[in-house]
């Protein structure tokens, strides 16, 4: 019998704490159904902003529950590196079951280089906790780069890269006019401290072979080359003239009249070659090539005050 008096005051016993601790837990269930804990975040519009641009930086701070659950005690404007704040909003907006509370920034950026907005500190106090909490943010880096250019500013980068490249171009081609032109006097000066005849001579011993000459070709090729030589020697229209014309242009030269004729005769049968279309012999060739030969060695052999001599034209 007192055993089972025992047993059933057990029963009891378990039964009344069982229920007591389901009473107890009622209350802390009900109160987080009341919202979670307040949570605070942050966030620019950009993580590069140009020297003449202002960064905006938002703090949202929110919970789930009623608006008035939590009491914002204390918000310090954020701590800051190479920005310095010049404008701020505050606004509060409820969506379903959800509070924030926005706090917005306008920052103005000091200099080039990396910028900061350091932690931002919050405390607020839970109504239904009965308790304080603190908050703090993450540092956000922010890199200040170089100005651009203001609405209805123009860029005029381009312009200078336009005009250094136009610079750049005159200077260029300056030094090579000038090369251009040292190199022209130099080759002027070797010119004229050759001999006329030398270089005609050259000319007229690499040009012709009397081994194997062109009956056809060559005979106006020393026309023209003899030409050339009398314009040059003698500042004479040699080039524009007619055959029967050049003899009587050299007339007042210091070409003797023995090889101003020889000089028509060269020119008339290389005409008659040339427009008849016909060859002339090898003999011919080998006696024009030794005429003209005779006349550039025999001005070698003159003074130089007699080989100036020009004739009227």
């Amino acid at each position: 019998m007192f055993k089972r008096v025992g047993i059933a005051e057990k029963l009891i016993c378990g039964s009344f704490l069982i229920l007591s601790l389901l009473l107890n837990r009622a209350p802390l269930a009900a109160q987080d159904s009341t919202g979670s804990q307040i949570r605070i975040a942050t966030s620019v519009n950009q993580t590069k902003v140009p020297l003449n641009r202002n960064l905006q930086l938002r703090v949202v701070v929110s919970w789930v529950g009623n608006s008035d659950r939590f009491d914002v005690l204390n918000f310090d404007n954020p701590a800051l590196t190479n920005f310095e704040i010049i404008g701020t909003a505050t606004t509060s907006r409820t969506e379903i079951d959800t509070v924030y509370k926005e706090y917005d920034y306008t920052l103005k950026p000091n200099q080039l280089g990396m910028a900061y907005v350091e932690g931002v500190v919050v405390k607020a106090y839970d109504k239904v906790l009965a308790k304080d909490e603190s908050l703090v943010t993450q540092r956000i880096p922010v890199e200040v780069i170089e100005a651009v250019p203001e609405p209805g500013e123009t860029d005029l980068t381009w312009l200078f890269v336009v005009l250094t490249i136009f610079v750049i171009s005159i200077f260029v081609w300056f030094i090579i006019r000038q090369q251009k032109k040292r190199k022209k006097a130099h080759t002027v000066a070797v010119e004229q401290a050759i001999p006329l005849e030398t270089r005609f001579l050259e000319d007229l011993r690499g040009q012709f072979s009397l081994d194997h000459p062109d009956l056809h070709e060559d005979f106006s090729r020393l026309s023209k080359l003899l030409r050339r030589y009398l314009t040059e020697k003698f500042k004479i229209r040699g080039m524009e003239a007619t055959t029967n014309e050049l003899p009587q242009l050299l007339a007042g030269t210091a070409l003797e009249p023995n090889r101003i004729e020889s000089v028509r005769e060269i020119l008339i049968r290389s005409d008659e070659i040339r427009f008849s279309g016909m060859e002339g012999s090898k003999e011919e060739m080998s006696r024009f090539y030794t005429l003209f030969e005779g006349i550039l060695e025999s001005f070698l052999r003159k003074p130089e005050t007699e080989q100036n001599e020009s004739g009227k034209e």
